[in-house]
């Protein structure tokens, strides 16, 4: 029925050979799984888009980069404006060291969702390195409004402001942090 997803072979042994699905289940496992469906699928549903980014996530973790690639092209051709296409089209690119190609990956991401500190503080980090220090504090201090507990942003402008001599204002910076800030990178005084 339409609220079933319908993988393929090719795909269900992608996803289990990147851990993202079990192995060869037993004849009762197997009826259990089988019926197994989506309750009130979005008719609109994204979980094709899902499965892709998983799958291209994956191949991007095990340098697989034009694997990776591929999958963040079809996302982005299936929906131009896929924050999930262009978080893994940019991931990609950064961590197979392709840092030209990564800067206009990450100002096309930013035309998208203009609000992602993770797209932001991405894009500053390669500025800085390129010495562009006015825009990559811009853009440092628009992620850290948009979520001041985020400890990589906050040490990149510290780092910058400390690079431009402006050490009372990183001073400022790293003693005002929010003591209710948690998760996996806490910046704690």
């Amino acid at each position: 029925d339409a609220a079933r997803v319908q993988l393929d072979a090719k795909q269900i042994a992608e996803l289990r050979a990147l851990g993202y699905v079990a192995g060869e289940a037993d004849a009762e496992t197997a009826a259990r799984f089988d019926s197994l469906e989506l309750v009130g699928a979005d008719p609109n549903g994204h979980v094709v888009d899902v499965q892709l980014f998983a799958a291209g996530w994956g191949q991007l973790e095990r340098g697989n980069w034009d694997v990776a690639l591929a999958a963040a092209a079809e996302l982005l051709a299936r929906q131009p404006d896929s924050h999930l296409g262009h978080t893994l089209r940019v991931g990609t690119l950064e961590r197979a060291g392709r840092d030209a190609e990564a800067v206009p990956a990450l100002r096309a991401a930013l035309a998208v969702t203009p609000d992602s500190p993770d797209h932001l503080t991405a894009l500053a980090a390669h500025l800085m390195r390129a010495d562009a220090y006015d825009e990559a504090e811009a853009l440092l201090r628009r992620s850290l409004s948009l979520d001041s507990c985020l400890s990589r942003t906050r040490l990149l402008l510290s780092n910058l402001l400390d690079r431009s001599g402006r050490r009372r204002q990183q001073f400022e910076l790293l003693s005002d942090v929010d003591p209710t800030c948690s998760g996996p990178e806490p910046l704690r005084n």
